[in-house]
């Protein structure tokens, strides 16, 4: 058995070393990778529809720990999308006017205001929300 020189062990350490920072870096990947995965199932969307006369009024209120966004509402009657005869007309968030396009970002305990007006919007049965963690569908009373 050969005696190992300086230089042998300087190698060793710097490898070990490396495989070590490597190791790390993957161990930290996964468990962010799974917090961030865990934190977005805690957001949810809750939201109440009702029709009154001609209009259409959607209410959304985020809850959960990150930012939900609505990508697009869209509108039912039975089984059919409602293409005409309601459209939006009006946007608040928190009380503030807003762009009445999509996508809307909600903060936890933001409460969104979407009124909807024309002749087809009390045939309006129910509204399909899409947002970054799903799609949820109200019914409208």
């Amino acid at each position: 058995m050969g005696r190992s020189t300086r230089g042998e062990f300087n190698l060793l350490w710097i490898v070990v070393t490396v495989v070590g920072i490597v190791m790390a870096i993957v161990i930290l990947y996964l468990v962010y990778g799974g917090a961030m995965r865990s934190l977005g199932m805690a957001n949810y969307l809750s939201g109440q529809a009702t029709t009154t006369g001609d209009q259409l009024v959607v209410n959304l209120k985020a809850a959960g720990v990150g930012t939900i966004t609505v990508n697009s509402i869209t509108l039912y009657a039975g089984n059919s999308a409602v293409s005409s005869g309601c459209s939006l007309s009006s946007a608040t968030l928190n009380g503030n006017s807003t762009s009445t396009t999509s996508p809307w970002s909600l903060k936890p305990g933001d409460t969104l205001s979407l009124i909807y007006t024309g002749s087809n919007c009390p045939s309006v049965t129910y509204v399909d929300v899409s947002t970054n963690t799903g799609t949820q569908i109200i019914q409208v009373t």
